[in-house]
């Protein structure tokens, strides 16, 4: 779902294969206590600058999980202050030790400040994010709960932290702040599957491999 979070003409839209924002956020949302108790990944790529509109300019751009949908704030606030987690890329290192800031319902992140924890490179290329979240508890995903977080960025070591969850932690938003385009492209959200159904498949694996070396061994008596 995308819309508007600002007058003037400032629409959040999907472009083809693209989602593009300026100044607004768009929506996804999923039921993560029913289909992924054991925990979920969210994969993407994103460009600070729209390929069709690859002006330079400043700007924020914000992922988050639990946002509150119905506080209609422009920008990329809407997710920083509305949001169980959220992570912001900057639109450049400047001072800081690294160029994102993550937050935990609306302050930052316990063990994290302004000056950011992670570097996710030059702002002006496009990126690949993949963020993982698993709960302590299997389906756990209140606002006491727990939940194990990692982000990885274009396939470097993964950032571990620590974050609680919400009311509807499956609600995931990407917002933008004001002057440029920001594009938005694969999304993917996956489900980590259940310790049975992985055992299930690992038991498929281990007799598909056992009747296997069986034929061979019967094929060389003969």
């Amino acid at each position: 779902m995308v819309g508007p979070n600002r007058t003037g003409g400032a629409n959040q839209v999907t472009d083809g294969a693209l989602a593009s924002t300026a100044d607004g956020s768009a929506f996804y949302d999923f039921d993560v206590t029913t289909l992924a108790s054991q925990g979920f990944s969210v994969s993407f790529t994103f460009s600070r600058f729209h390929p069709f509109n690859p002006t330079t300019g400043n700007g924020f751009l914000t992922v988050g999980l639990g946002v509150n949908t119905a506080t209609a704030i422009a920008g990329s606030a809407f997710t920083t202050t509305n949001a169980d987690f959220a992570l912001l890329f900057q639109q450049a290192a400047g001072p800081n030790v690294g160029n994102t800031q993550f937050f935990q319902d609306g302050v930052f992140l316990p063990g994290t400040a302004a000056t950011g924890p992670l570097d996710y490179g030059t702002p002006t290329t496009p990126h690949f994010v993949l963020l993982t979240f698993i709960p302590a508890s299997p389906g756990a995903y209140g606002a006491t709960d727990s939940i194990s977080g990692s982000v990885s960025i274009d396939g470097g070591s993964a950032y571990n932290f620590s974050v609680l969850g919400g009311a509807n932690f499956g609600a995931l938003s990407f917002s933008s702040s004001v002057l440029v385009h920001r594009s938005y492209d694969n999304l993917v959200v996956s489900t980590i599957p259940e310790p049975t159904s992985a055992l299930l498949l690992a038991t498929g694996a281990v007799f598909a491999f056992s009747r296997s070396r069986k034929r061979r061994g019967c094929e060389a008596m003969s």
